[in-house]
């Protein structure tokens, strides 16, 4: 059978499953089945026009460092007493990240007085015509100069040589290693040490070499190209090694198990923290920006966005955090679909596709669509256009580029702390539906015996799904094209593979977060607005740090606010431990999810859908949820946090003695 060359004649064998993907995509979206909305290229134009100074401000106000970019686009340039007040909260290098970006609003700022303190001169409103080589002019000290029209490259930046591009390169480079080690760690890994990426051999130079050597036009001879597409091959056969999380006596923490609140810290620090580690690496990404001109659907499945879908969806669950069309999909490709042989490389019908989705989108809420004797490929088509259909990919637009430039980092951990982050900066509706998927392709990868779907089969034929295709089906394709293929299926294959741990929010990361409450928490006992109701606070606070003395916590049962129960703890004692006492006798915990209020469009919508469906058939198509009770640390420093069942208590007492213990049920 003959195998697809490159223009070196090197077999592409390899790449054939994502470039056979990269085809149905690009066959699907000529049909008008899937209207290619995730396009990395869309809104290019906009960017182009972003004023200088404005991606830091949106940074820092993304941050949470809203009061200083308000400050600096008042004009008010900052000193650096109020910027270390500002990041006092933050880490060394962390800050280091926040002070660079000020720095480049301080300087934009002092350029446009410096313009506007300038006396003008002819020359602003005449301009010297550049065009024209033989026109003189004269400046104010009777110097002749000649317009000239200099040849600029077509390849570099005006001004930049490849020799000034290498040494920019160097400079950018030098400590790298020691200033990403000196900052936070961000994951705490066991069984594992520090690993080179294969794909990028000798050191961070020789990398940055390469790198440059593709930016610029290419006169290398075929036969380097050739062993840079080996690189690139033994990094996609390469094993990645199994990874844990270390454990800690205050217990891991998911995200999802935060309050709302101090999620967003969570995002603000990880924010922060990712920039700090890209900008100590020399690597930086840019935000896809689309036309805001463009108006996406505000009803039905595909090609609706994420969080419409979803607020939409919180009509019938109101505790949902992902597409409930979704959760049925994977559902019933878990239930019928992970022993059949090629599950996600054999595709449908397009004709059976096309049907399945009009029906959907029409009977689905309405609960007349039945999951029933589909054909298992069709499904995964309806998967993977879906996906497709997103007017933002899950990814999301600001960082899916800074997801696929994961691969350039040479060492394992460091793209595992780079991906955590990632992961954690997301909006909670992308992340949470990100996990849905992640965990449903983990489950096809143990059952790969049966299906023949090993990871990266997988990794190459749903990067092209996730990550905006860049590259065109060919039929030999570039090295550019290798890359991003190698690069995106490289960082899909980490996905998949460290699902259980990317969601967990670092032990370090959770110490910031206590601290950050406790700077807010003293502001508001300072403000003499508020005097009068911490004074009537302080009786309760003083017992329990007296009983957090004692080592006794008070536990409240849910719909028992007014009674506590006393519990002595001991040196081994685990949150775990106190649920099992205290709910041993329980059955059917049922936690309470507040209904969200909506607007009358919507509210119409499900009357509608009342009267016309029968929306009881809706809810008994989707799964139940499975709930658990957990006890859970609120206040003190930090808003709510659920308990991991390991915690021991005894260690987080002297942390938070302030806190108050409550056992609520919690939806897994």
């Amino acid at each position: 059978m003959h195998q697809p060359r490159d223009r070196t004649g090197k077999n592409t064998a390899d790449f054939e499953a994502y470039f056979s993907e990269l085809e149905e995509i690009q066959q699907a979206s000529k049909s008008g089945e899937s209207n290619g909305s995730n396009s990395a290229t869309d809104g290019e134009d906009d960017e182009a026009r972003t004023p200088e100074g404005e991606p830091e401000l949106r940074w820092l106000k993304e941050a949470g460092l809203s009061s200083i970019a308000d400050s600096l686009k008042d004009g008010q340039i900052l000193d650096d007493l109020l910027l270390d007040t500002a990041t006092s909260t933050l880490t060394r290098t962390q800050a280091e990240a926040v002070k660079k970006r000020v720095e480049k609003v301080n300087e934009t700022l002092r350029n446009k007085q410096r313009q506007e303190s300038r006396i003008p001169d002819v020359r602003d409103i005449f301009p010297p015509n550049q065009e024209h080589s033989n026109i003189t002019y004269t400046d104010s000290r009777g110097v002749s100069k000649r317009g000239t029209r200099r040849s600029r490259s077509r390849t570099l930046p005006e001004g930049l040589s490849s020799e000034k591009l290498l040494s920019k390169y160097k400079d950018a480079s030098s400590g790298v290693a020691d200033s990403v080690n000196s900052g936070v760690k961000i994951l705490s890994l066991t069984h594992t040490m520090p690993i080179t990426v294969p794909s990028q051999k000798g050191n961070y130079d020789n990398f940055l070499r390469s790198q440059m050597r593709d930016s610029i036009l290419d006169l290398q001879s075929s036969e380097d190209v050739a062993l840079r597409q080996d690189d690139l091959l033994r990094s996609l056969s390469a094993s990645l090694p199994n990874i844990t999380i270390a454990r800690d006596k205050l217990g891991i923490t998911p995200v999802h198990f935060l309050s709302p609140k101090d999620i967003d810290r969570v995002r603000q620090i990880a924010l922060i923290e990712l920039t700090a580690m890209f900008d100590r690496l020399g690597l930086s990404f840019q935000p896809v920006r689309k036309s805001s001109r463009k108006k996406y659907k505000d009803s039905g499945i595909f090609g609706v966005p994420l969080t419409t879908l979803v607020e939409n969806d919180r009509l019938w669950r109101p505790d949902t955090d992902t597409p409930l069309v979704l959760q049925k999909i994977i559902s019933y490709l878990e239930e019928n679909g992970l022993d059949e042989e090629g599950v996600l490389r054999v595709p449908g019908s397009t004709g059976r596709i096309k049907q399945l989705r009009e029906e959907i989108e029409s009977l689905f809420y309405e609960g007349k669509f039945k999951f029933e004797d589909l054909r298992i490929n069709d499904i995964v088509g309806l998967l993977k256009q879906f996906l497709r259909d997103l007017p933002t990919p899950i990814l999301t637009l600001d960082y899916i580029n800074a997801f696929a430039m994961v691969e350039k980092i040479q060492d394992r951990k460091k793209q595992l702390q780079c991906l955590n982050l990632l992961i954690l900066v997301l909006p909670d509706i992308h992340r949470a539906t990100l996990k849905l998927l992640l965990k449903f392709l983990g489950k096809v990868v143990d059952h790969e015996a049966k299906n023949k779907m090993s990871l990266n089969n997988i990794a190459m034929i749903m990067a092209p799904n996730l990550f905006t295709a860049q590259a065109t089906r060919k039929k030999s394709p570039d090295y550019a094209e290798l890359q991003f293929a190698a690069g995106t299926c490289n960082v899909m294959r980490m996905l998949v593979k460290y699902h259980n741990i990317l969601w967990v929010v670092p032990f370090r990361m959770t110490e910031q977060i206590r601290r950050m409450c406790e700077v807010e928490t003293k502001k508001t006992k300072d403000s003499k607005s508020v005097m009068t109701l911490f004074k009537k606070k302080d009786r309760k606070s003083s017992a329990a740090e007296f009983d957090a003395q004692e080592g006794v916590i008070r536990i409240q049962m849910p719909g028992n606010e007014k009674i506590s129960n006393t519990v002595r703890l001991h040196e081994t004692m685990t949150a775990g431990d106190i649920v099992s006492h205290f709910t041993q006798h329980v059955v059917h915990p049922v936690p309470e999810t507040p209904f969200k209020r909506t607007n009358s469009r919507r509210r119409s919508r499900r009357k509608a859908f009342e009267r016309n469906g029968d929306t009881s058939g809706l809810m008994s198509q989707l799964a139940p949820n499975r709930t658990r009770y957990f006890l859970y640390e609120v206040g003190g420093n930090i808003g709510q946090r659920c308990l991991d069942p390991d915690t021991n208590m005894q260690a987080l007492l002297k942390v938070n003695p302030n806190a108050e213990w409550i056992i609520n049920a919690k939806t897994n």
